[in-house]
């Protein structure tokens, strides 16, 4: 059964960040930074991993001369520095079939891991006009589903910058990124004298303060009533996912 992209979801830490997606401001962090909250999470990076080998350690050692040999297995990952200095946006994406939609308009949470984005959320009720505005007042930028990869055996990702580790499926990303634009010219600015880290840079576009609501994002896990564009074609999620194609 195909299944849609009916609204996108921006949860963010204050109602004046809510409120700027709103007015056109795309807040873009480094792909970098996104590998630190996967550090904080894991305990591991996967973000940016271009290819991943297995290779097998021989070793032993002789007891009461008996020879022992055994093989240790490991994993190298190799990460794709250029795409840590891309910029990306992420969001969530409320996916479902054509009968879900029919039953509810009502967009409803459940993964309590989704609270720590923020306390604010942004509901993107008509997704093929805000992908439209998107791609007329960014060029430079593409946007995909987020594919999910087992990370734990040897593979290459067929597009690093659109693929995660499975442990992160909860998060249901959508991803909005450029991998023309690069901002390691941003990794320190001084203010007030002192040079401090720069992971990130806006990217205005138009304003999409007509086809959005803000929440609270508590509100999203009791169930929020919205209406919404029934487009189904531009929300096949065939068309939106571009996370299985190799670069």
């Amino acid at each position: 059964m195909k299944k849609y992209v009916y609204a996108l979801i921006k949860i963010t830490d204050t109602l004046d960040h809510a409120q700027d997606f709103c007015d056109g401001l795309l807040f873009c962090n480094r792909v970098k930074y996104f590998i630190g909250c996967e550090k904080k999470e894991i305990g591991d990076a996967k973000e940016a991993i271009a290819y991943i080998s297995q290779h097998t350690y021989k070793a032993g050692f002789i007891h009461n001369r008996t020879r022992y040999n055994f093989n240790h297995q490991f994993n190298i990952d190799w990460q794709d520095i250029q795409i840590t200095y891309n910029p990306a946006f992420c969001m969530y994406a409320v996916i479902g079939d054509k009968n879900y939609l029919r039953k509810s308009e009502t967009i409803k949470l459940f993964n309590t891991k989704l609270k720590k984005f923020g306390d604010f959320a942004v509901i993107v009720k008509d997704v093929p006009k805000f992908l439209t505005i998107i791609q007329s007042s960014l060029p430079n930028f593409q946007y995909s589903l987020i594919g999910y990869l087992d990370y734990s055996k040897p593979l290459t990702p067929p597009n690093p910058i659109i693929n995660k580790d499975y442990y992160f499926n909860y998060q249901n990303e959508f991803r909005i990124y450029s991998q023309s634009i690069s901002l390691v010219n941003n990794e320190t600015t001084e203010v007030f004298g002192e040079l401090i880290n720069k992971d990130a840079e806006t990217f205005p576009f138009s304003p999409i303060n007509g086809i959005t609501s803000v929440v609270r994002t508590s509100e999203l896990f009791d169930g929020v009533k919205v209406q919404l564009n029934r487009d189904y074609d531009s929300c096949d999620i065939s068309k939106l996912d571009f996370s299985m194609s190799c670069r």
